[in-house]
This record gives C-alpha cells, structure tokens and sequence, in this order.
C-alpha cells in the first residue's frame, strides 16, 4: 500500500458483472471553478456514456457522439494541440492545463492531473497527449487514468478501488453532483428520431382540435411511410417520408372536406324534414280547430230556442199533420212531453 497517498482511503466504484470493467460517466468538470478565465462554463453534464477500464489501451477515448465537443472543453483555449505522424501533440507548459473531472456512476468526481496526461517523449517543445476519438459511443478510460490511480479490481464483489497514486497527489474522488447545465452537442441520428417522434406524439385531450388533426395526420404520415418504404427497396428513407408526410397531408384534407360537405348535407336534409312536420303538424291543429268552432257554432244556436218554443212547434206540427198512423210507441213520449 505505499503507491498509495498516506492516509487516503480506497474508494469502491461499483461494476456490473460483466465480462468488462466497466463504469457510466454522464458529466465531467474542468479545472476547479464553474467557469474559464473567459467567462466560459466549465462544468456540464451530458448523456450517460459506458466507460471502459482498460490497462491496455495507451489513450482515453472519447465517446463518438460527444468527442469533438468534449475535447474542446478539456483543452478549452490551449493553441498548439495538433496530430503529427497520427500522435495528438501539445505544448509542454503544465500552466496552460487543468484537472479534468470525470463524473463517475453518477455519485463521484475523479481528477485527473496535467501530469498524467501531458507526457515528455524527449521532443523539444513538444508533449503527447493520449486522447483521441472512438469509433464507439463509449468512454475508454486507458493508462493515462490508471496514472493517477492505484488501483484494485475484485471481481466477486463486483467493485474497483481507487485511491490516488503517490506519483500524482494531487489527483482525487470526491462525491459531488451533477452540473446544472447541459453540454451542447451535436445530436445523433437517435437521438433525433426519439425528439421527433415525441414531438409527433401530440395528446388530443390536451391540445384540442388542432392537437387532434395533427395526431391523426402523424399517423397516416407513419402508415404511408411503412408502406413507401416496403415497397421502394433503395430509395433514399428522407425521401419516402417526405412523400409519405405530402400524401398523408393531402388525404387528411380531403377526409376533412368530405366530413364538412357530409356534416351540412345532413343538417340541411334534417332542417327540411323538420320543416315539413312542423307545417303538417300546423295543418292538422288549424283543421281540428275549425271543426271544433263548427260543432261548437251548432250547440250555440240550438241552445237559443226556449222550451216555449218547442211546445209551440210540436203544437204547429199536431194541427197541420196528425200522426195517426204514427206507432203508439212514438206518440206516448211526445203526448208525455207535453204533459210536462
């Protein structure tokens, strides 16, 4: 334990069971101030990348999808730094470096010295520095990490410990937390389909009518892409779901069009028959009315005529024209009525 720095303990950084040594970093931060002498940030966090321990490797690889970017935050405004003979070159004054943090397992900040990644290789004016590209979206972390580092692997706990190594006192592992600013990166091709895919997802029930019509026109778009796309084996995917996006607009018009033109022949054809029920039901309470007015007419009348009238009339009609032949049945009311 004496290549360990005296009264520093092991940190355990906890692996997967795998047969790789691997950890997540998802940030890093460089130098020990929130921002560059310029007033640049120098702390971000990005999306969380695998990164690989590997004793093997003489470089730390950087991710492909965030490399160019990072590796311009970790020399931010170092002039000089170039490839010569496929080697990345640098001055050697340690004064225009800093400390690159990495953010471990989302929990640890691991330093890393100018001294373990500016190395003399007897040039001059000029030093390696082990960095470079990797063809993968991972992180390697090779011997310039394991520089700063003593380092032990136990593989039946699943866990690394690191502590710094007496060469590099001045590298570390502190807890801390995550940046409050994201890294601006270019986005790869995933990254792009899952934002648009959920920008297409727009939720009817929360953005109304216009919600709705472009929810239903992503899916067309998305059915007519699938079936340009089967069909044309080599042409271009970009070109198929712009058709696919054209067609399914137009069909989306001409649905709406069709529904509006539906929608008014059927409030119109209802507007009639309404109308004409009305009328019929109109007719028929104007004839009910006149006919009631009639019968009532009639009752009227016949209730103008007193009893002396009557008996006065049954009088005129004895004198006139005897009922003698009439059946006895007929003449008792009569005669009974007029005893009244």
């Amino acid at each position: 334990m004496d290549k360990i720095v005296p009264n520093v303990p092991l940190t355990y950084l906890e692996v997967p069971f795998k047969s790789t040594w691997q950890v997540t970093i998802n940030a890093f931060r460089v130098g020990e101030k929130p921002t560059f002498p310029n007033g640049a940030k120098s702390a971000y966090y990005h999306p969380e990348k695998v990164a690989y321990l590997d004793t093997f490797s003489p470089h730390i690889q950087l991710p492909s999808s965030l490399a160019a970017t990072l590796f311009a935050d970790f020399f931010h405004e170092i002039q000089g730094i170039k490839q010569e003979d496929d080697v990345l070159m640098g001055p050697c004054d340690l004064s225009l470096y800093q400390s690159i943090n990495l953010f471990i397992n989302d929990r640890f900040y691991v330093r890393l010295v100018p001294e373990s990644f500016v190395i003399d290789i007897g040039h001059p004016d000029r030093c390696f520095i082990p960095f470079s590209f990797n063809q993968d979206d991972a992180y390697i972390l090779g011997e310039p990490f394991f520089r700063n580092f003593y380092s032990v692997f136990d593989d039946s706990r699943g866990i690394v410990g690191i502590a710094p190594s007496v060469n590099f006192v001045h590298a570390g592992v502190v807890e801390g937390i995550v940046p409050n600013d994201e890294m601006p990166h270019p986005k790869t091709a995933e990254e792009l389909a899952e934002e648009h895919k959920q920008q297409g997802q727009v939720k009817p029930q929360q953005q109304g009518i216009l919600g709705t019509l472009y929810f239903v026109k992503d899916q067309i778009a998305s059915w007519l892409s699938g079936i340009f796309g089967g069909a044309s084996g080599g042409s271009s995917p970009s070109g198929n779901e712009d058709s696919a996006n054209n067609t399914g607009i137009i069909i989306l018009v001409v649905v709406l069009v069709v529904a509006c033109c539906g929608g008014s022949i059927y409030l119109v054809t209802n507007f009639i028959n309404f109308s004409a029920s009305s009328n019929s039901m109109a007719n028929k309470k104007e004839a009910s009315r006149k006919v009631k007015s009639e019968h009532d007419d009639g009752v009227s009348l016949s209730s103008l005529l007193t009893r002396q009238d009557i008996e006065d009339r049954i009088r005129e009609v004895k004198s006139s024209q005897p009922l003698v032949h009439a059946p006895r049945s007929l003449t008792v009311p009569v005669q009974n009525q007029m005893d009244y």
